[in-house]
């Protein structure tokens, strides 16, 4: 596990051969190859306690609830700059559960659902996803540097593998040991 800033420029370099769970941008497709088909889809929600009469249909429904965010994230323009939600911002996504866990916030916050599903059921602890604000698929990515030609054939097999793979179940089977 790495930053995500040196794990880009490790890919950049050739350092790696592959990366796990890049986004996809004109500036990365300059050094990564990318498979057509996404690993998954990230979606950035707002999570609650299952069972809570907690809801959300707009952000102006969080006014004045205390909401845990991870430092230095950023989950939704809108959110990220609405004056009248309070945001109890701890350091990663582990202290998010524990000031949860701790009923210091109602609402979490979270820009990968399902390594929050996971984080979530590691503790312990159910929740249901209150608020979705966006999904934007990640994958699998292989350096162009390090990679050479083979990082586009890997980039096309893979792609083809994992499609066929969510076809017949495979990839939710999987996921389902997770979350």
């Amino acid at each position: 596990m790495l930053p995500c800033k040196r794990a880009l420029k490790y890919m950049e370099k050739g350092n790696v051969e592959l990366l796990l769970t890049p986004r996809r941008t004109p500036e990365r497709e300059k050094f990564m190859y990318y498979p057509s088909e996404p690993i998954h889809i990230e979606k950035t929600v707002l999570i609650v306690p299952k069972g809570s009469s907690i809801k959300i249909t707009k952000l102006d429904d969080l006014k004045y609830k205390k909401v845990g965010v991870v430092g230095g994230y950023s989950y939704d323009p809108e959110f990220d700059n609405h004056p009248d939600i309070k945001k109890i911002v701890c350091d990663d996504d582990k202290a998010l559960v524990k000031i949860f866990a701790y009923k210091r916030v109602s609402v979490t916050a979270g820009v990968d659902e399902g390594a929050m599903r996971y984080l979530f059921k590691q503790a312990g602890i159910e929740i249901e996803v209150a608020y979705v604000f966006s999904g934007i698929p990640s994958y699998i990515a292989f350096s162009k540097k390090a990679a050479g030609g083979r990082g586009k054939i890997f980039a096309e097999k893979f792609g083809e593998a994992l499609r066929i793979l969510k076809e017949e179940g495979g990839v939710k089977k999987i996921e389902s040991k997770y979350f």
